[in-house]
């Protein structure tokens, strides 16, 4: 506000004039004063700030907004087995009492069926023949990857659960389909072009159970996709294979963990992720494509999603694995392939059993079951159930 509206007219002419002059002056003078005051006032009250600020950024880091907080992914145990099995490829799932799977008998492979946990009853043949990943159990329903011969790719298929109707729910277009899963009352799907010379493209679909209404949520290459939490995160393929984060329709895609990021399991405020040991050694080619190092092993690390902080606690070759209450359960290929337990509340690992080459397929409720491969990894000697606890063994198939 100027100054002469702050004093009007004063009655008196040269009085006034005068007494007007002053009263500018003192005014000046004051203002001059105030400035320098909140001056000095601001010099000490910026580190305040500053703080204030930082505060504010690791509270609501990794893109997160007031308006769209992460999550955190407080999943329940039969969810974490879901996605734990999922990130293993998918070879077997459960629901209830039921694992639906792989199947032996008399040490040979039938094909996808089933079998009853609880009292180890009821086993069955479904698909005769079919070697099944990416298997997701809805309503009655069997969701599987599949190869199919005639168009030299694979396709998705759907089954029930009593082995009848097997249709296919969708098959390629241009490119290859890497994975399926299902969420809610739709499934997702990626379809991936990867040429040998060029940038990699893709899409992610999703697809009501029925095989109707697809519709695209991201266009581009996606590896490793999963809802958690009520949101989509994914590998990206184009961002150095960094773990992203997005709505459910594809939309505040920001990046969640800046790191080479392969399997994850999320498990509260932490996003366990399978990586290699040395970034450094890792190298993209021109077209932006990851270049593995032969000679690359992989860990295990841990990423706090509310400071953003990542550490190592799996420095162990892991190879497969996946968590059940609080215990990851991995594949420790430095220790001739045995089934290792690392305790993610105290640090504690161990191997759960003595057999070597001994893999975590399939997380249920009933306890884990493990495939037993010779030591090429070429034939299946038995399949366990080994129980969370004491780590008992049983035998389901040999």
């Amino acid at each position: 506000m100027k100054i002469r509206k702050l004093f009007p007219a004063l009655p008196g002419g040269r009085f006034r004039r005068r007494h007007a002059a002053g009263q500018k002056n003192l005014i000046k003078k004051t203002v001059m004063k105030e400035r320098e005051r909140g001056k000095r006032m601001f010099r000490k009250i910026l580190p305040v700030l500053t703080a204030v600020c930082s505060l504010f950024c690791i509270l609501f880091s990794c893109g997160s907004t007031a308006a769209d907080p992460l999550p955190p992914f407080d999943l329940t145990e039969e969810e974490l087995c879901r996605m734990s099995n999922y990130m293993g490829f998918g070879c077997g799932t459960s629901s209830g009492e039921w694992y639906y799977g792989d199947v032996y008998s008399d040490g040979k492979w039938q094909g996808l069926g089933k079998l009853n946990l609880a009292d180890l009853s009821g086993r069955a043949v479904l698909a005769e023949g079919v070697q099944a990943s990416w298997i997701s159990e809805e309503k009655g329903w069997l969701y599987y990857f599949r190869w199919n011969e005639k168009i030299k790719k694979h396709e998705i298929r759907r089954i029930t659960v009593n082995g009848d109707n097997e249709t296919v729910f969708a098959s390629p277009e241009d490119g290859e389909i890497l994975s399926v899963f299902i969420h809610g009352d739709r499934a997702y799907y990626a379809e991936n072009i990867q040429p040998k010379d060029g940038p990699n493209t893709g899409k992610l679909y999703s697809v009501s159970l029925d095989g109707s209404d697809r519709t695209l949520i991201l266009d581009k290459p996606v590896f490793f996709p999963y809802i958690a939490g009520g949101k989509l995160l994914y590998q990206d393929d184009l961002d150095r294979c960094r773990l992203h984060i997005c709505n459910p329709d594809g939309g505040n895609d920001r990046v969640l963990v800046d790191d080479i990021v392969f399997q994850y399991v999320t498990s509260g405020d932490t996003v366990y992720y399978q990586t290699v040991r040395n970034e450094a050694k890792a190298s993209f080619d021109s077209y932006g494509k990851l270049v593995y190092p032969e000679e690359e092993q992989y860990i295990v690390k841990a990423c706090n999603i509310v400071s953003g902080a990542t550490e190592k606690v799996i420095e162990d070759a892991a190879g497969v694995w996946g968590i059940h209450d609080g215990i990851i359960y991995y594949l420790n290929i430095g220790d001739s392939g045995r089934l290792y337990a690392f305790d993610t509340r105290d640090g504690s690992r161990a191997a759960v059993i003595q057999d070597e080459y001994v893999t975590p397929r399939v997380f249920t409720e009933y306890g884990l079951l493990a495939w037993d491969y010779d030591r090429d990894y070429q034939k299946v000697e038995g399949v366990y159930l080994i129980n969370y606890k004491d780590h008992g063994k049983t035998v389901l198939f040999r």
